[in-house]
């Protein structure tokens, strides 16, 4: 029987620390996932500035940019704004706003939550640098008045009532998309006060309405008692505006 022997020779390279220093660079820069996970300086053919790194919840932020003359061409068209935005923000994501001859374009956002906005604005192919603005709680918050109309002519027995009103804060500008909910008292059959004491009456939630961007709203509904029915709305108020209740309205059914 014959034994064989294998000899095993290893090479072993020993790199010294530069060119180890060198290759784990140029292994980083080829890595897919550094690429994804880096974040682009923006292109420099478009700036845009939200002017503040910080403001309360309900106040108007003006955001300005500009577009560079280099690709702006000679008939402007329209950036679109790139809004992040909290996930409970009813702002929209994307806005096209018009670019003006001097290349500037404007869009003024209310911030309606707390937390992190990120803006960017797009050109063309161009894309913005990112802002970062927070939403902070306000320090006051704002009052609010509620205005519901009043109802003319007597109602049908059965017959559809049709109401609206106005949601709108103390400088007179409308709170949009909110939600308003109206209540309605029957008849008062019996009660002698009731005439001058609302809260002797037995209300009743019949639906909500929710205000337009002007702050507007209507109601819908249908009665089925003889007699004057009181009606009123009322806004119960978030952590911008403060709630706010409407004058008692009267609808008579005949």
């Amino acid at each position: 029987m014959v034994s064989h022997q294998v000899e095993v020779i290893m090479h072993i390279t020993v790199i010294s620390p530069s060119r180890l220093t060198l290759l784990v660079l140029i292994l980083w820069l080829l890595c897919p996932c550094h690429a994804e996970n880096s974040t682009p300086a923006g292109s420099p053919e478009i700036q845009i500035s939200p002017g503040t790194d910080s403001i309360e919840i309900g106040d108007t932020l003006l955001i300005e940019g500009k577009v560079s003359d280099s690709i702006i061409g000679i008939s402007p068209g329209d950036a679109v704004i790139i809004l992040k935005k909290p996930a409970s923000s009813r702002i929209d994501t994307f806005v096209s706003v018009p670019v003006g001859d001097d290349g500037m374009f404007r869009y003024p956002v209310t911030v309606d939550v707390t937390g992190t906005w990120t803006l960017s604005a797009r050109y063309g192919s161009e894309t913005s640098a990112a802002s970062e603005v927070k939403g902070i709680p306000r320090e006051m918050m704002i009052r609010t008045r509620n205005t519901l109309n009043s109802f003319g002519s007597p109602a049908d027995f059965g017959g559809l009532v049709e109401m609206h009103g106005y949601l709108r804060d103390t400088r007179g500008a409308g709170v949009p998309n909110r939600q308003i909910r109206f209540m309605v008292a029957l008849p008062p059959y019996g009660c002698s006060i009731c005439d001058h004491d609302d809260s002797s009456l037995i209300w009743q939630t019949y639906g909500t309405a929710t205000t337009d961007e002007n702050g507007h709203y209507s109601l819908s509904f249908n009665l089925y008692d003889h007699g004057e029915h009181r009606v009123r709305t009322s806004f119960s108020g978030d952590e911008v505006f403060l709630g706010s209740a409407s004058a008692t309205r009267s609808v008579r059914v005949s």
